[in-house]
């Protein structure tokens, strides 16, 4: 159908024009209206993603300049797109590393993750340093559902230079967290103006 001009035709004198329009003529004009919406809605969410990981790379390089130092970090932020409903998430995640003896390793086919590797472990209360299979294991810090932050507690034993870039960075991915949320409403709105208008009832 051809683009019409709604705001023209509701005015008076447009009697003759309107005559010749159906409903099916509205829908279909409003319905393409929200799909154009929605595409912008992806547009935005992929923004906020981009923004998210410019406020977080350059924690991501410090803390690989200070792995395996007295200054490694085992919390850094994660910029994630959902594949299953394209929204964007803003995270922390905690990295634990599990090490286990080289003959305990062969004999359980457990604990599998993709990503471990071998390495010289000094065993508690031991100077002994011996190889083991290191298994890394992450866990997200969890994120308060009604202010949506994540508590600085749980940077209590990180280095100095986390705790200060935590500080800095959870604002901005509170308000990102927050802004996505609202996002997020807008497409259920959508989605549901989009049924309504395609209601057969009617």
């Amino acid at each position: 159908m051809t683009n019409l001009d709604w705001k023209l035709l509701s005015q008076k004198g447009q009697l003759s024009a309107r005559s010749h329009l159906t409903t099916q003529d509205t829908r279909s004009s409003i319905i393409s209206e929200i799909r154009k919406i929605q595409k912008s809605i992806e547009t935005i969410r992929y923004a906020l993603l981009v923004e998210g990981l410019i406020e977080t790379d350059a924690y991501h390089e410090t803390a690989r300049e200070n792995r395996f130092n007295s200054e490694e970090t085992s919390i850094t932020p994660r910029v994630r797109l959902d594949k299953r409903y394209g929204t964007p998430s803003f995270y922390w995640e905690r990295t634990l590393r599990h090490a286990y003896p080289l003959v305990l390793s062969k004999q359980q086919d457990k604990p599998q993750a993709p990503r471990t590797y071998y390495a010289y472990v000094r065993r508690k209360r031991t100077k002994i340093k011996e190889k083991m299979k290191v298994v890394l294991v992450s866990k997200h810090i969890p994120i308060n559902k009604k202010t949506l932050s994540v508590s600085m507690d749980e940077f209590e034993n990180e280095p100095q230079w986390a705790r200060t870039a935590a500080l800095i960075m959870e604002p901005k991915l509170v308000n990102l967290r927050r802004i996505s949320k609202a996002v997020s409403h807008v497409n259920r709105f959508l989605g549901l103006l989009n049924k309504l208008l395609q209601d057969k009832r009617v």
